[in-house]
């Protein structure tokens, strides 16, 4: 896996390569490449506003989740922790903000697949 820290218009420079729109905002990752918009490392998303290392976990948990061939998941239910293949940054849905792929019991956090 290669992971690249990137400008905004690099990043959407690279993740058009896979036909991937990242608007200047996002992250994106599609085998072994994981472009980490540095945007969004920096000025994190309002989700993590304080828990900068917690955002950058998620970062790199999500977009390795889709190297790993993980598709977007949704909110589980209100209260429940967000699964990290939840586009967090735009919206919890009543889901906690959460960066581990596993709970505190080793059970794997996950949710409804995004059609």
């Amino acid at each position: 896996m290669l992971i690249t820290l990137a400008s905004p218009d690099t990043t959407d420079k690279l993740c058009a390569q896979w036909g991937l729109d990242t608007g200047g905002e996002v992250n994106c990752g599609v085998r072994p490449n994981l472009v980490v918009n540095l945007r969004r490392w920096i000025d994190l998303s309002p989700q993590y506003v304080g828990r900068t290392r917690a955002y950058h976990m998620l970062i790199i948990n999500h977009e390795t989740g889709h190297d790993l061939g993980y598709g977007h998941r949704t909110c589980p239910g209100p209260g429940l922790p967000a699964p990290v293949m939840m586009q967090q940054i735009k919206g919890l849905k009543g889901c906690t903000a959460n960066a581990y792929v596993y709970d505190d019991n080793g059970r794997f956090i996950d949710g409804p697949k995004v059609p």
